[in-house]
């Protein structure tokens, strides 16, 4: 017997969301960020993994938003740190600043590129470990953060960066709870929270606000 040809199903193109919908979908994302401040505050030993804030990759679903979002947490390290930070750590923070906000109101300023090499430069010592990895010795972790968030206008198309801005931003450590998102990071996600509050609202569609 001649045994039957099996057909191949053509794959469905999936069609985007209306904006209603992604609406929605952002909304419920943004309401899951917020349950992580309730589970810290009511749970003994909390400690939420890290990857908790991946759905941050779907708010930044164009460039814009991802450049503002990674705008606005650099502004907020630069004046929580600026009185405890070197002179040289502030003038290369403060630079990128510049060179962000430029880009975002077009016009002309440091480049990107530029401001993202130095601030490399600055703490580029590796460290070979003996199991054979290297590990970046890093001087300043909240001008580390400027170089993140700069790496969101150096590839703008890649949402990953606005994930990786807010896990430096929120991320923190103590001999209790481990590294992750714990109690201490509470006020640095509600900054991410407050944000996307405010990006959400500006956003929401007319047959929503109808």
């Amino acid at each position: 017997m001649k045994k039957k040809k099996r057909k191949c199903k053509t794959p469905v193109e999936r069609k985007p969301d209306s904006p209603t919908i992604k609406h929605r979908k952002d909304l419920a994302r943004l309401r899951k960020l917020e349950a992580i401040i309730l589970t810290l505050q009511t749970t003994s030993f909390p400690n939420v993994s890290i990857t908790a804030l991946r759905s941050i990759e779907s708010l930044c679903d164009t460039p814009e938003k991802m450049q503002r979002f990674a705008l606005q947490l650099a502004e907020k390290t630069f004046v929580m740190v600026k009185t405890t930070v070197t002179p040289d750590e502030l003038a290369l923070m403060e630079r990128s600043i510049l060179a962000m906000q430029a880009t975002i109101n077009g016009t002309s300023g440091e480049s990107i590129r530029a401001i993202h090499s130095a601030c490399y430069r600055y703490q580029n010592e590796i460290q070979r470990m003996i199991n054979g990895y290297s590990v970046r010795i890093m001087k300043c972790h909240e001008l580390f953060l400027m170089e993140i968030a700069l790496e969101s206008f150096l590839d703008p198309d890649n949402p990953k960066h606005g994930y990786a801005v807010a896990r430096h931003y929120v991320e923190r450590y103590d001999s209790c709870n481990g590294t992750g998102i714990i109690p201490e990071s509470i006020p640095a996600l509600n900054d991410v929270i407050a944000f996307w509050e405010r990006e959400l609202q500006s956003a929401v569609p007319q047959s929503v606000a109808e």
